[in-house]
C-alpha cells in the first residue's frame, strides 16, 4: 500500500480534513507534509481508537496495518521521521531505500554515476536478505526480472504516449494524465493486465492525433504545470479547459525516464538501479551542456521548447519544500530563456483550506493577457511558436 497515493485519495473524496486534524492534535505540525499529516492521522485514528482495525469511514477500503514500512530518501525531506513516526504507531520494522539524486555538475564527476548505481544494488541485495529473513521465503529472481521488464515496458509505452502529446492540438490533457499515471509509477497486481491498459491508452491518443483531435474544446492556450496538484479539486482543471486552456505536460518527476538501453543487463537489482536513476540524473548532461545546473527546473525548459507551450502553472506548496523550492527560480529561467510567461499560485496537495479555486480563476483570466503578450515577444525576437 502506498501511503503518499491515499494522501489524494482521502483529499479528493473529502476525508482527509479530519485526519488533518488528528494529526494535529497529537503534535505533528501544520506544515509537515500534507501526505504525511493525512497517513498519521489515519493511523493514530487506526491504532489507537479501532485497535487496528481499518476506520468504517475510510475511502476505498482504507490501509491495513503493514507487515514492514517501506520508506526511501528519494528527494522527500519529511519521509524518514514520518515513517519512523508510522512504525512507532503500528509497531511495525522500516526499512529505508536510498537513491542517491546528485547535482548536476556533481553527477558529470567520473567515476560518480557508477559509484551511486553500485551503491543502489548493493542496497538492494541489503534489502533482500531482509525480507527473506523477515517473510521465511526466498527471491524468486526470475519472477523479479520478468516483473521489471514489464514495468520498464509500461514506463516506455507512457513516454512514447507523451511524446504523442506535443501534437497540435494537443490530444490528452492533464487531467487524463492525473487519473493514469498511478500504474506507472507505483505499479501493483497483474503487470500484464497493467501492460494492456497503457498500451489502450496510447492507441486512444494516437488517434486523435491522427484525427487532429484537442482534448479540450478549443486550444487557445499550451501550458505546462508543476508540480504536485491539488488533489483536492482537480475540477478546476475541467473549468480552465473550458476557457481553452490545454494542459500539455505536466510535473517531470511524475513522468517515466527517458529510455535506456539496458540489453544484456541480467541481473533484475541492477536493473532496477539504473532504471530509477535514469528518471533523474537523464537530463542532467544537456543541463550541463546550456550551462543550467539546477537539475530540478531544467526539464521545463524542454519541456517548453518541445511542447512550444504559452504558459505554465507553478502550484507552490505550503507542506511541501522539495515540490516549490525551485519554482520562483523556474519562473525567472522560463522568461529568460524561453520568453514563456508563469503563473505562480498557492495551494496545498490535500488540505483544500490552503486552495481557494475562485481566486484562482480571476487570476487565470487576467494571465491570459499575459501569455498573449509573450507570443509577440517570442515572435519579435525569433522564437519559431
Amino acid at each position: 500500500m502506498y501511503p503518499e497515493n491515499y494522501g489524494p485519495v482521502c483529499a479528493a473524496t473529502g476525508a482527509a480534513e479530519a485526519y488533518l486534524n488528528r494529526a494535529d492534535a497529537e503534535g505533528f505540525p501544520s506544515h509537515l507534509c500534507g501526505y504525511a499529516r493525512n497517513t498519521l492521522g489515519y493511523t493514530v485514528r487506526m491504532m489507537k481508537d479501532l485497535e487496528g482495525e481499518i476506520p468504517p469511514e475510510a475511502p476505498m477500503g482504507g490501509m491495513p496495518k503493514p507487515t514492514l514500512l517501506l520508506s526511501s530518501g528519494i528527494m522527500c525531506d519529511a519521509r524518514y521521521k514520518w515513517f519512523q513516526a508510522l512504525g512507532r504507531y503500528m509497531d511495525a520494522p522500516v526499512w529505508v531505500l536510498e537513491l542517491p539524486h546528485p547535482g548536476v555538475e556533481e553527477e558529470a564527476t567520473e567515476g560518480v554515476h557508477e559509484h551511486n548505481i553500485k551503491f543502489m544494488v548493493e542496497g538492494l541485495r541489503e534489502f533482500v536478505a531482509f525480507l527473506e529473513r523477515l517473510l521465511g521465503k526466498k527471491m524468486d529472481w526470475d519472477k523479479l526480472y520478468e516483473a521489471q521488464r514489464d514495468i520498464e515496458e509500461i514506463c516506455r509505452i507512457w513516454h512514447e504516449t507523451n511524446e504523442l502529446r506535443k501534437a497540435r492540438p494537443c490530444p490528452m490533457h492533464s487531467r487524463d494524465f492525473w487519473t493514469g499515471m498511478t500504474g506507472a509509477l507505483f505499479p501493483s497486481g497483474n503487470l500484464k493486465e497493467l501492460l494492456e491498459l497503457y498500451q489502450k491508452t496510447y492507441d486512444e491518443v494516437k488517434y486523435r492525433v491522427d484525427n487532429n483531435m484537442c482534448s479540450t474544446l478549443e486550444e487557445k492556450y499550451r501550458i505546462i504545470f508543476a508540480e504536485l496538484p491539488p488533489w483536492h479539486s482537480l475540477g478546476f482543471f475541467d473549468r480552465l479547459a473550458e476557457r481553452g486552456w490545454n494542459f500539455v505536460m505536466e510535473s517531470w518527476n511524475y513522468h517515466p525516464p527517458i529510455p535506456l538501453d539496458m540489453s544484456g543487463i541480467s541481473d533484475p537489482l541492477e536493473r532496477i538501479a539504473r532504471f530509477n536513476y535514469q528518471w533523474y540524473a537523464a537530463r542532467h548532461p544537456r543541463a550541463l551542456q546550456e550551462g543550467e545546473y539546477f537539475g530540478f527546473a531544467y526539464a521545463y525548459i524542454e519541456f517548453a521548447r518541445e511542447y512550444r507551450i504559452d504558459g505554465a502553472f507553478l502550484h507552490t506548496l505550503l507542506t511541501c519544500r522539495t515540490a516549490s523550492m525551485h519554482l520562483n527560480y523556474l519562473q525567472d529561467m522560463l522568461a529568460k530563456r524561453t520568453k514563456v510567461p508563469s503563473l505562480l499560485v498557492e495551494g496545498d496537495i490535500v488540505d483544500l483550506r490552503l486552495f481557494n479555486p475562485e481566486d484562482v480563476l480571476s487570476k487565470s483570466e487576467a494571465f491570459e493577457e499575459t501569455m498573449e503578450h509573450y507570443r509577440e515577444v517570442r515572435k519579435d525576437e525569433g522564437f519559431d511558436w
